[in-house]
């Protein structure tokens, strides 16, 4: 669980704060939520970012789907991680289906070697995103956060809102 100082720091770190500063990005929130084990937090800023993006975006952000499962595992939301993960697969298919019929790729533009590649990256990424899952729920797996540092982040800058910089009353 996280200190008092840093449960301090989640509370100014808001929503509303996030974004309307364009320093604190949304993986930042969500690796930071998840580092201290804020799993409601890390859930909703998650689903609120997803839902605001493109499906063209949204694939890159496929590896930041373990923290979201490991989330909704730990917050006992089975279902709904087996339903985001029956879209995810959905969205996927869909855009594998546009990539063959050159609505994605046009295909004066790209050989068809080139556009099988593309569909084989999108059926590994389907791949990548199901053993996640099931390593996830069918273990005690957990995803490890590498992206923060906590001694980084108390000796340097790390977020808008960090102690070094802001006093936490």
């Amino acid at each position: 669980m996280a200190e008092p100082i840093l449960d301090k720091l989640l509370e100014k770190v808001s929503l509303e704060k996030y974004y309307y500063d364009e320093q604190i990005l949304f993986e930042e929130l969500i690796d930071l939520y998840y580092l201290f084990e804020e799993y409601d937090r890390c859930v909703l800023v998650f689903e609120k970012e997803i839902d605001e993006l493109d499906w063209e975006e949204r694939f890159y952000y496929n590896m930041g789907f373990s923290f979201y499962f490991y989330s909704l595992k730990k917050l006992g939301n089975f279902k709904k991680a087996e339903n985001k993960l029956s879209e995810l697969i959905q969205k996927h298919n869909k855009y594998i289906e546009k990539i063959e019929v050159g609505e994605i790729y046009d295909k004066k533009y790209w050989n068809e070697e080139e556009i099988d590649e593309f569909i084989e990256e999108e059926k590994n990424e389907i791949k990548k995103i199901l053993e996640i899952y099931k390593k996830i729920m069918n273990s005690n797996y957990k995803p490890q956060n590498t992206k923060i540092n906590l001694e980084k982040m108390y000796k340097t800058c790390y977020l808008v809102d960090c102690p070094m910089h802001q006093k936490l009353d």
